[in-house]
């Protein structure tokens, strides 16, 4: 019998997705996304490929990105078709000898691009025409798009979490409209929820350990989950749940009302251990953890279905994709 998770109307049944690289010396980093057709849309940390796994598991395609970090994923429907924004910060954890790493960037500033579900590239977002580039590194980690098919107003946003802590305002087209305004501290991750008659888009403010919520023309809403939430870092909705991934080792979930509802709680030891979300072995190296069915180590990425089914990508040696079938 799979692990059973929740409560309410937020329970869960846990199943283990993919190995997509538990075999790899890389250190996950990625995100996830979902398709229409329930495809799941992953990343290879080794070779820097985009998987894409069908319903079973079963990989149904794969090719070469170009990044270096797929650390922010997502899945849009709009003039060129469905395709997937991808936020790149440039930067990663190269193993430099066993058991070794070290944080590197790679160019100037980071990258955010839109490709095909068959890995053309269809668009790359230019850096924000704004000074503080001028003399800062770039490094987004998340982007979302409103494709404007379906009354949107086709507008694109994009969080520099890792940079200069700015969510950024594109166009249909591209250009650079402006930012939200606030303060954040690591704005991590994004999602434009359709929830309610009214889409607004929700920034994970990770380090302020809260979420902001904005209308799609950019004023300021309200904030959710302060006093709830520690390091929220991605978010996806389920049926009418807000799923909101905590990247020390559990999912929050909140209702329609954004009250919350209960936690999906993984290992909460785990942050505490040394190497954490690795762990040390006897020799100093830094190896992947054993990780237990139905226990949450570091929820990093995260994506529903149609259907309330969510797959959580998380954040480690070799990665894991976690699938949570909703009951």
């Amino acid at each position: 019998m799979p692990a059973r998770l929740g409560a309410g109307p937020a329970i869960y049944d846990w199943f283990d997705g993919p190995d997509h690289g538990a075999i790899s010396p890389a250190w996950a980093h990625h995100g996830v996304a979902i398709t229409d057709a329930g495809d799941v849309v992953a990343f290879d940390a080794e070779t820097a490929d985009v998987l894409i796994f069908g319903f079973n598991g079963e990989l149904i395609g794969r090719w070469p990105s170009g990044l270096t970090e797929a650390h922010g994923i997502t899945v849009v429907a709009d003039k060129d078709g469905e395709c997937l924004w991808i936020a790149d910060p440039g930067q990663t954890m190269r193993p430099v000898s066993p058991g070794q790493y070290e944080a590197i960037s790679v160019g100037q500033h980071g990258r955010v691009v839109k490709f095909s579900l068959d890995g053309s590239i269809l668009r790359e977002l230019a850096v924000p025409p704004i000074q503080i580039y001028d003399r800062q590194r770039y490094s987004p980690t998340a982007v979302v798009a409103d494709g404007g098919v379906v009354g949107g107003i086709g507008r694109i946003w994009v969080a520099d979490g890792y940079g200069q802590n700015l969510v950024h305002v594109f166009d249909s087209e591209g250009r650079h409209v402006g930012v939200l305004p606030g303060s954040f501290d690591c704005p991590h991750g994004l999602l434009f929820d359709r929830r309610r008659t009214e889409p607004e888009l929700y920034v994970a403010d990770r380090e302020n350990g809260r979420i902001q919520v904005y209308s799609v023309d950019g004023e300021f809403r309200r904030t959710v989950g302060k006093g709830q939430l520690k390091r929220p870092s991605a978010m996806a909705t389920s049926k009418d749940l807000l799923i909101v991934a905590e990247l020390e080792a559990r999912l929050a979930v909140f209702n329609l009302d954004d009250e919350f509802v209960c936690y999906l709680d993984g290992d909460e030891l785990a942050p505490q251990r040394s190497g954490w979300p690795n762990t040390v072995a006897a020799d100093g190296r830094t190896v992947r953890p054993e990780l237990a069915p139905g226990r949450f180590n570091s929820p990093h990425g995260l994506a529903g279905d149609a259907n309330g089914n969510i797959v959580v990508a998380e954040w480690l040696i070799g990665g894991r994709l976690i699938r949570l079938s909703h009951r």
